[in-house]
């Protein structure tokens, strides 16, 4: 899952995650800041084997002055994993809405938690334990020429300028094993830093 968002149009959804006819493709036009997203989900090939849809989810939603950013990724160990990634965006993106004249880093930091609890309380009301629905979560917010990130998974948050160049400003968490990482789920979560950027031109939001 990739959604990029930059200020002078809809660019290249990012490399290695090349649209197709089955791809969620949304633009939105934020009308003051003239913020463009667009988003793009393709299945891996181990889904595309056992017949499995994605378990990726993302969203955006506009402001007066801005715009709001989340992606989320299912565990792939985690039965139901795509649930909770629909779930932690769902969540995390009305709390950032809510939150809008608040601090952003404040923001972003409730939205993580707001998620967090209706992923882990969605989980208990069915009977399934909160492992079940594991999912990273990545949030960014442009706000008065300002822009906020967090994450908690192995996702990537890069800003990028006017030409195109892109720095990353969230790094990709990883666990304590080899291809594992953190899950809004976990037991052990705390919550991420923001990373905060002046002159940001685009930004772009990876799963893996």
């Amino acid at each position: 899952m990739t959604i990029q968002s930059s200020t002078d149009g809809p660019g290249v959804p990012g490399r290695g995650k090349r649209p197709t006819a089955a791809a969620d493709l949304a633009r939105i036009i934020t009308a003051r800041s003239a913020w463009y997203a667009v988003n793009a989900s393709v299945a891996g090939s181990s889904h595309e084997r056992n017949g499995r849809p994605g378990q990726d989810a993302s969203g955006c939603r506009r402001t007066h002055n801005g715009i709001l950013l989340a992606v989320s990724d299912g565990a792939g160990s985690a039965i139901h994993g795509g649930a909770g990634a629909r779930r932690a965006v769902a969540v995390a993106l009305d709390c950032l809405y809510r939150q809008r004249w608040q601090p952003p880093g404040w923001a972003i930091g409730c939205a993580m938690a707001e998620a967090r609890r209706q992923v882990v309380r969605m989980a208990q009301a069915r009977g399934h334990r909160p492992r079940q629905y594991a999912a990273t979560l990545a949030l960014a917010v442009v706000r008065d020429g300002r822009r906020y990130a967090a994450q908690t998974g192995d996702g990537a948050i890069s800003w990028g300028d006017a030409a195109g160049n892109y720095r990353l400003a969230v790094r990709p968490q990883r666990g304590e094993y080899a291809n594992t990482t953190h899950f809004i789920t976990d037991r052990s979560w705390q919550q991420p830093e923001i990373a905060t950027g002046n002159g940001v031109m685009r930004l772009m939001l990876t799963t893996d």
